[in-house]
């Protein structure tokens, strides 16, 4: 399985990144289970350099984007090498996601028992403070539902996050350009609704990534990530059907009721980006 791995961090030190101590025991063993990363990329969108110890360590590639360009711009560069430097597969990381100790043994048996398949993903199962984030399901009207751990039935088509999916390069690379609006959020599930537009073939990995998702709590959020997150799903919103795209805004004035009572100057930004929006095309 040809590897590469996209880091993403933003003022963060690699020391500080919970996934980073497994990277690198990962290359120093060179995965026997039949999985290791070729090569790793750490886009760090930090003001000023943060991430530099990348540049010590042999097939790491560190590129420093002070415009902080997101996810999109780091999917988009990642595309790029992992397509010029022909492996097959990419794994996106966040900086708050902590990779257990199986991963990459679970990916290596996902990987064999699909060998037959065209797979476009593998998802792992993510965690927030023990809840399932990760993988999900997205219903007729655009809400996206985390699965049950034991779901009955067969799978229903499956959306995921971005930190700690493992997308199929030659996939990835044919969605390229990302369309102007995705930036950080919803690039994952824009992503998604692609593949599963083309009837790709998404595959649970069975291990748990733990992951510390900030806009599960709103009154963090700054006004340049709410507008991220409404430009994002806005984006998203109109890839689905005209259920979704009819639901649309009343998702959005059951938010602005909330964000009044959690976060009156989240609900001003909210306001004025619902005044200034334009349509988003399919």
């Amino acid at each position: 399985m040809k590897l590469a791995v996209l880091l993403v961090v933003f003022e963060r030190d690699l020391a500080a990144v919970p996934a980073w101590p497994r990277l690198m025991e990962s290359k120093a063993a060179q995965m026997g289970a039949g999985v290791g990363w070729e090569s790793l990329i750490v886009y760090d969108n930090s003001p000023t350099p943060r991430a530099t110890l990348a540049r010590d360590v042999p097939g790491c590639l560190y590129v420093h984007d002070a415009s902080n360009g997101g996810t999109a711009a780091a999917c988009s560069v990642a595309a790029k090498l992992a397509c010029e430097s022909g492996v097959d597969w990419l794994l996106m990381l966040d900086h708050d996601t902590a990779l257990p100790v199986n991963f990459f043994q679970q990916l290596a048996r996902a990987e064999a028992e699909a060998a037959s398949f065209p797979v476009a993903a593998f998802v792992p199962w993510v965690t927030d403070r023990g809840n399932v984030l990760s993988p999900a399901e997205v219903s007729a009207t655009g809400s996206i539902r985390p699965l049950s751990r034991t779901p009955a039935g067969g799978l229903p088509p499956l959306t995921a996050i971005a930190s700690g999916c493992v997308l199929r390069v030659s996939v990835l690379a044919s969605l390229m350009p990302l369309p102007t609006g995705l930036w950080l959020d919803y690039v994952d599930h824009w992503i998604f609704a692609k593949i599963r537009a083309q009837h790709g073939d998404v595959r649970i990995v069975d291990t748990t990534l733990e992951h510390d998702l900030s806009i599960a709590h709103p009154e963090s959020l700054s006004k340049r990530r709410l507008f991220s997150v409404l430009d994002g799903e806005a984006r998203f919103v109109a890839s689905l059907g005209w259920q979704a795209r009819w639901a649309h805004p009343f998702r959005l004035a059951r938010r602005l009721a909330r964000y009044l009572l959690v976060r009156p100057r989240l609900a001003t930004w909210m306001a004025g980006w619902l005044v200034s929006r334009r349509r988003v095309a399919p």
